[in-house]
């Protein structure tokens, strides 16, 4: 028959959106004034409490209530354009949200950070499929899609970039295909469901306020900071200095937490550098420790541990797992996470940490797999992984802090100095001596590290002063209680694989009290635990230092042999032991006294029987040194006497007829 044209025919059908659907965010609206039954591509939002309009809104497409709304409040909402699209398609199952993203960016050459509100469902009707086109005889109907933030001026290429996803002889929707079919068994058919389309004015990032009394300075010399009650987001403020100075480094308003510290300028030592800051919302079992997190974030972007300071990890709602995911690990829910870190770098290192961080969330990218890998080595279970923002540089930052040191706590040994030349405040890393009476130069040093005077300084005497190379550690640890330090000793020796005799000058300082999270207090049988200073001088000779420097930097990464032996050790004593982190690198001291005796009294050396004139020993004998008794007969004496450890030991006797 010749062609017919039939005019008002069902091109597309819809089924109404539920108004009951659409979710403001935030705690600031009664609802929304969504109907109840939307029609397709209607829109509504939210109603706020203070009859203000609100920020986005929600749009009924394709059956399903897409965008967000929220009503203004201090902090900080984000708008602008996005494209959405839907696709439908065959396939074996429905990729993870994670691979999905990827498979946008990748096709669509977009960053990942533009890609938001991707989902994936399965309809309940499976799709027969030829024996020879799949391994399984049935696959799945799929609805996909996403909303592609983008500049006002990209639109236009985002709509005809986003309309090629379906056509696999274009280069977009052949990369689609590529990057669905390396991750799933079969896919077939892929379809538009509806034209992209543009909507402005979308809410594409919302951070609640800050609270800027959470902002507390380092140190004593500020009256507090200038911080506002509510801080708005990447907002900053800073310590308010008594001295009226300006206060080093800066607080910041990220993803409704402050981040970063300020301290005004004193005697106390301050660092100042680069920092990049990065937070990424994760889907997973539970928190990784932040011992682990720490190791995990330095093994992906392949830094130093040093490297990544301010490590952190919050836990929020329960997220319900798919069947699949369900079944593999065990249990029906898992948690969402806001993880964090903020990373040290030199100005010229900062480009290359922003790319590095930025990919912590790119399975496909080495860095986010690495990352990926080394969370599922200690979890269970990891799914999604998103950026919450772009990473952020922060020049200028507090990257060390330490109190000055008090001179006066450092004390000579012996008694021939008069004090040291130890100023009243010492600064970090500085070092003094002690200041001999018979103006010789003294043995040893003090240096302030971390805020405490550690080594001794020693004049030359007739006392006996052995020196050395120390190695000296310092550690932050979360743990039930203090060791004893014995037991420090032990776990030091043990995690270092080297004598105890070698571990000197061991100690424990008890801080606040570490609130721990709902498991650990239940494995720990305790609701909170202590924040620990832990320290230790090392000894070794010049050569041995080497290898004793990279293990000592190893006591707080549990990821290494030698912070697994110390994390054990712990445990063996200790109810629960947390996060451990190092104040700061191991130091090498050359030159410092390992051994101080004083010299023994020659004459309290008593040769045994009565053939003996005396002894030959001096008035002040040097430790581990000799000497005998002198015979009448003018034979050599049996035996001598010893100085050790300032007591004379031993005896001696002239040959008679005894």
């Amino acid at each position: 028959h010749k062609p017919v044209h039939m005019p008002e025919q069902v091109i597309g059908f819809h089924k109404a959106c539920r108004g009951d659907s659409a979710k403001p965010l935030g705690n600031d609206s009664a609802g929304t004034n969504c109907p109840v039954t939307m029609k397709e591509r209607s829109t509504c939002a939210a109603a706020c409490n203070s009859g203000a309009p609100a920020n986005g809104t929600f749009l009924c497409l394709a059956s399903k209530v897409r965008l967000q709304s929220v009503c203004p409040r201090p902090g900080s909402v984000t708008l602008g354009d996005k494209v959405l699209f839907t696709l439908a398609a065959v396939a074996s199952e429905c990729p993870t949200l994670e691979q999905l993203h990827t498979f946008f960016a990748s096709a669509l050459q977009v960053d990942r950070d533009n890609i938001e509100g991707v989902f994936c469902e399965v309809s309940n009707d499976d799709v027969a499929l030829p024996e020879d086109v799949a391994r399984h005889p049935t696959a799945k109907n799929l609805r996909i899609g996403a909303d592609i933030i983008g500049d006002t001026s990209e639109v236009d290429a985002l709509l005809l970039r986003t309309a090629r996803l379906s056509d696999i002889v274009t280069p977009v929707g052949s990369r689609f295909a590529t990057a669905v079919r390396g991750v799933l068994d079969f896919l077939g058919p892929v379809k538009q469901v509806h034209k992209p389309v543009h909507m402005p004015d979308q809410v594409i990032g919302v951070h609640k306020a800050c609270r800027g009394d959470s902002a507390r300075p380092l140190g004593n010399h500020s009256m507090g900071t200038n911080c506002p009650d509510s801080m708005a987001e990447q907002s900053t403020c800073a310590a308010q200095c008594k001295s009226g100075t300006s206060a080093n480094g800066t607080f910041l308003c990220l993803a409704n937490k402050v981040r970063l510290t300020s301290v005004c300028p004193g005697l106390d030592s301050v660092t100042l550098g680069d920092k990049v800051l990065l937070t990424l919302a994760a889907v997973a079992s539970e928190c990784p420790s932040l011992g682990q997190l720490h190791t995990i974030i330095a093994s992906a972007l392949k830094v130093d541990r040093d490297v990544v300071d301010g490590v952190f990890c919050e836990v929020g709602e329960d997220v319900p797992l798919s069947a699949n995911d369900a079944r593999l690990v065990g249990y029906p829910r898992a948690k969402a996470l806001r993880i964090g870190a903020d990373l040290t770098g030199e100005a010229a290192e900062v480009p290359d940490l922003l790319l590095r961080s930025a990919q912590l969330s790119d399975t496909t990218t080495a860095v986010g797999n690495r990352f990926v890998t080394a969370v599922h080595g200690v979890l269970d279970y990891m799914a999604a992984v998103e950026q919450v923002h772009k990473p952020v540089h922060m020049p200028d930052q507090v990257i060390d802090f330490h109190k000055a040191c008090r001179g006066e706590t450092a004390r000579p040994l012996g008694n021939t100095s008069m004090g040291t030349n130890c100023p009243a405040t010492m600064a970090e890393r500085s070092t003094c001596a002690a200041q001999c009476n018979s103006g010789a130069i003294a043995n040893g040093t003090f240096v302030c590290l971390a805020s405490k005077v550690r080594l001794t300084s020693v004049c030359p005497e007739q006392d006996s002063i052995t020196l050395g190379d120390k190695v000296l550690v310092t550690l932050k640890v979360v743990a039930s209680k203090c060791p004893s330090l014995g037991q420090l000793r032990t776990m030091l020796a043990s995690a270092l694989e080297v004598d105890k005799d070698i571990v000197d000058v061991v100690f424990c300082e008890v801080g606040e009290d570490v609130p721990l999270s709902a498991d650990d207090a239940r494995l720990a049988g305790h609701p909170t635990a202590k924040a620990l200073t832990i320290g230790a001088d090392v000894i070794g000779d010049a050569a041995g230092v080497h290898a004793l420097l990279p293990r000592a930097a190893q006591i707080a990464d549990i990821m290494a042999p030698v912070g697994h032996r110390f994390a054990i050790a712990g445990k063996s004593v200790l109810d629960y032991v947390g996060l451990v982190e190092q104040v700061h690198k191991p130091v090498h001291m050359p030159d410092q006294v390992i051994g101080v005796h004083k010299a023994c009294r020659g004459d309290s050396a008593r040769p045994l029987g009565n053939h003996s004139m005396g002894t030959n020993c001096p008035d002040s004998m040097a430790e581990q040194s000799t000497c005998a008794a002198q015979c009448k007969s003018g034979t050599s004496a049996n035996g001598t006497f010893l100085c050790l450890a300032n007591k004379v030991r031993l005896t001696s006797v002239c040959p008679g007829l005894d």
